[in-house]
């Protein structure tokens, strides 16, 4: 069976911080107090930064050509791993944060989708080839840590 490549893994967590940006900004403009809409722009600041990050990473890294045992398998394994993610494409991560209710509310599906997103993450660092440019996984692994931390706190300020 093929493993995972370093570089699906920084092609998706970039996606994923595209998706990201567009989710927070629709989720600031939701929000209704001042402080909190500030502090979700600066996440959404972060992942724009996160994302150009994660394509300076891909340019270093040099073409991957999967060993297979059929045509086609790696791409049925990764796109196994994909399809039980949420927020693939931007337009469900922004018509979700469109339906939000309130700010508490805001803050906590903000923080269940950095956490699903920090699982996913974690578990496919597992099916990396060892030495394969794990510290970049780790990186992104860590970004998500430092979000989940921030609205986490976000939610202690409120309550």
């Amino acid at each position: 069976m093929a493993a995972i490549d370093v570089r699906e893994l920084i092609r998706l967590a970039k996606k994923d911080e595209d998706v990201g940006a567009e989710f927070y900004q629709k989720l600031a403009e939701k929000v209704e107090d001042p402080g909190l809409r500030k502090r979700i722009l600066e996440i959404r600041n972060q992942e724009i930064e996160h994302s150009k990050r994660f394509q300076e990473m891909l340019d270093e890294l040099s073409d991957y050509v999967p060993q297979e045992d059929f045509q086609g398998q790696y791409e049925q394994y990764f796109q196994s791993f994909l399809s039980k993610r949420e927020f693939l494409e931007s337009g469900d991560a922004v018509k979700a944060a469109s339906r939000v209710g309130s700010d508490m509310e805001a803050i906590k599906f903000a923080l269940s989708q950095e956490k699903n997103t920090l699982l996913f993450f974690l578990e496919m660092k597992e099916l990396l080839p060892s030495g394969q440019h794990r510290e970049m996984v780790h990186e992104v692994i860590d970004e998500e840590r430092d979000h989940i931390v921030e609205l986490s706190q976000m939610i202690m300020d409120r309550l």
